[in-house]
């Protein structure tokens, strides 16, 4: 592989994507070929060859790099494309970034330097050979961004650099004694500038500082005056609450014995339920058992047949009334064990009710349902009512419970 073939490898590739060189004054340059590379580094390197060495140093550091990568890309005796080669590794061994294909380098390109005198060639030099390196660089930010001057000449270790700025800027160096003569005149007027631009800039701050605490100061007094609000609300909720808590608590207190006791006697009616409707089935199966015999009136007993038929004329009178006796007494009392069984139904029902209403009663005061006296009175009139146990019909005497009850709550 001969070294033309890499450099025209390299040539394509940036005329792809081309790289781009920013130098300390910020200026940018674009790459597109080999030649364009060497070209820009070199034209550095004889530009500061007997000045600034650090440029130079620079300027030596990547044409080696481009060098190197060449010699090895000739070396190499194992890359079948030297395109994809190129492609691949080009960026990262002459130290570009591979994203946005930039580099910011630390060195002036010829190009960059100004027509005034504090940006140009000179300038810069003259810096360098003064106050050295570190002191050029702070020169160059200074140049980028003059509204820096006030900064630096309230600065001790920059002082200095500002005097150089603004001798380069009023021409003050220049070797005619005429320029030098009216640059003096400038000084004066240059450093009045300066000042009434420092005392500006320091009044524009103190405008700003006072706007912005006035501000923070109306911020904080509307911030003082939400909060207070809104823990005068929190307070007032939260009062509220305890109050409804205090009064569901006293009220658990009146509530929780009688509700204990319904409770109770829903399981006590419950049980007598049972055992009505037992006896129900019990006395069922006599009547059912008595009514065969009306209906089946021929036993068989020991090969002995027995008639029993009250409808019979040769059945006694007596024995036919005994029996309707019997079957009517039956009948009359399942008649009241079923009356029993639906009574102890009915209370069994009612207490569950008066139970869980009690508990919804008291969850209506904690939630702030109920505010009046006279309704919680009527509720719990309606509570503890006696309780109908369905036998006979209401005559009305439970009004006039309720109405006794709720003079004894008041």
């Amino acid at each position: 592989m001969k070294k033309i073939d890499v450099q025209n490898a390299i040539t394509k590739i940036l005329q792809s994507n081309k790289l781009t060189i920013i130098d300390s004054l910020s200026n940018r340059y674009f790459i597109s070929t080999y030649e364009e590379y060497m070209n820009f580094f070199n034209l550095i390197k004889s530009a500061y060859y007997d000045n600034i060495k650090e440029y130079v140093d620079e300027a030596n550091q990547y044409i080696n790099n481009m060098e190197n990568y060449i010699s090895n890309a000739i070396n190499d005796e194992n890359i079948e494309s030297i395109e994809q080669y190129v492609q691949s590794n080009l960026l990262s061994s002459i130290e570009f970034n591979s994203y946005n294909r930039e580099k910011n380098v630390m060195a002036i390109y010829p190009e960059s330097f100004s027509i005034q005198r504090e940006g140009s060639k000179e300038a810069f030099i003259n810096i360098y050979c003064e106050l050295g390196y570190e002191a050029l660089n702070l020169y160059i930010d200074l140049v980028k961004a003059p509204s820096r001057f006030s900064m630096y000449l309230n600065d001790d270790n920059k002082q200095i650099i500002a005097m150089k700025y603004l001798l380069f800027k009023t021409d003050h160096h220049s070797t005619s004694k005429f320029k030098r003569d009216y640059s003096a005149k400038t000084i004066y007027q240059e450093s009045s500038n300066n000042i009434q631009e420092t005392l500006r800039s320091i009044t524009k701050e103190k405008d700003d500082f006072i706007n912005y605490m006035d501000k923070e100061k109306e911020d904080y007094k509307a911030w003082f005056e939400s909060t207070s609000v809104n823990i005068d609300d929190f307070i007032r909720n939260h009062n509220k609450e305890l109050a409804n808590i205090e009064k569901t608590y006293e009220e658990k207190l009146k509530v929780e014995e009688p509700a204990k006791f319904m409770l109770e006697q829903s399981k006590k009616y419950k049980w007598t339920f049972v055992r009505w409707t037992v006896a129900i089935v019990i006395l069922s199966i006599i009547l059912i058992g008595l009514m065969a015999l009306v209906i089946h009136p021929q036993v068989n007993f020991d090969d002995k047949l027995i008639t029993v038929n009250i409808l019979s004329k040769e059945t006694p009178v007596y024995s036919s009334v005994i029996l309707l006796a019997i079957i009517s007494l039956v009948v009359y009392i399942l008649r009241i064990f079923i009356k029993m069984a639906v009574s102890a139904k009915h209370l069994m029902e009612e207490y569950k009710q008066k139970y869980s209403l009690t508990y919804f009663y008291l969850s209506l005061i904690n939630n702030g349902n109920i505010q009046d006296e006279k309704t919680q009175n009527i509720i719990l009139t309606s509570l503890f009512t006696k309780a109908d146990t369905g036998l006979i019909k209401n005559d009305g005497s439970n009004d006039a419970d309720k109405t006794i009850l709720s003079l004894l709550i008041k």
